[in-house]
């Protein structure tokens, strides 16, 4: 009998671009590659990943899907980080924002406290600033740990924690192929909020400009974690080129990034076909 192949889907980073990843998820399943019979084995999710993946994980099924395209689509996401408030910026404070929303928001879509609760296991990056190392939870208040994986420091105050504080995780580790594959993942899909292709330009204001920056750390990182897995382990990436243009912090654009998700599935179908068709 073959032993057992364990699936992974690792939800990166992206803010705003987070979008094209409903899309992909929604793409799964509409080409018949994932249902409520075939699921994951384990979830990996960092920064806005990290909420798509809890919702997806709390409700693996169409009506969950269904909760991600309504928060996506008609959740007052511009809330999170009004344009009046760039003045922050250039404030005597920790963070531009004030992190009540993004944690309302989180907390209003969700129906668990503790992390272990998800009805597929999901491990949650966060970047643990007093250490300066990543920091993994799989278990613990949801809202606290979604909140932290996503606290962009200089936009968002940390997550302070049993003595610890906490920043987006996608500053260590935008995409962690390799923790996927420490926990035993044989096969692993990647969402990604972008491509695999460089993309920087320097008009528009200064903050989307350092946010492009950030941005091409993030790809170098995931290059670097794509290039050092053993040949043993299958690994599909779903790209989202649409996304590469959209500002981190714009969440005007989520309708044309989840049908960009959407269409990356399709471009990607024989490959996740191939990955997703073997026994497991």
């Amino acid at each position: 009998m073959r032993p057992k192949q364990q699936l992974a889907l690792v939800f990166g980073g992206g803010g705003a671009r987070g979008a094209c990843q409903v899309g992909m998820l929604q793409g799964l399943f509409d080409c018949g590659l994932l249902d409520q019979e075939r699921l994951p084995d384990l979830m990996l999710g960092v920064s806005v990943g990290a909420l798509n993946a809890a919702v997806f994980a709390v409700r693996p099924d169409v009506p969950g899907l269904a909760q991600l395209d309504k928060l996506w689509s008609t959740a007052p996401l511009q809330t999170l980080f009004p344009r009046w408030r760039t003045f922050g910026y250039l404030t005597n404070r920790e963070a531009a924002h004030r992190p009540q929303p993004l944690r309302q928001m989180i907390r209003d879509n969700l129906t668990i406290d503790d992390l272990a609760d998800t009805k597929v296991p999901l491990h949650v990056l966060l970047t643990d600033v007093d250490r300066g190392q990543e920091a993994w939870f799989d278990r613990g208040p949801i809202v606290d740990l979604l909140y932290g994986s996503a606290a962009i420091p200089g936009v968002l105050p940390p997550l302070r924690l049993d003595g610890h504080r906490y920043i987006d995780g996608g500053m260590v580790n935008p995409n962690p192929l390799r923790r996927a594959v420490e926990l035993g993942a044989t096969k692993i899909v990647l969402l990604l909020c972008g491509s695999l292709a460089p993309f920087f330009h320097s008009k528009g204001r200064p903050l989307s400009t350092l946010l492009m920056g950030y941005s091409l750390t993030q790809l170098a990182l995931t290059q670097r974690e794509l290039a050092s897995q053993p040949s043993s382990i299958d690994i599909v990436v779903l790209e989202c080129g649409a996304a590469d243009s959209v500002d981190a912090l714009d969440f005007r654009y989520s309708k044309l990034l989840m049908g960009a998700g959407r269409r990356s599935v399709i471009q990607a179908r024989e490959k996740l076909t191939d990955l997703l068709g073997q026994d497991r």
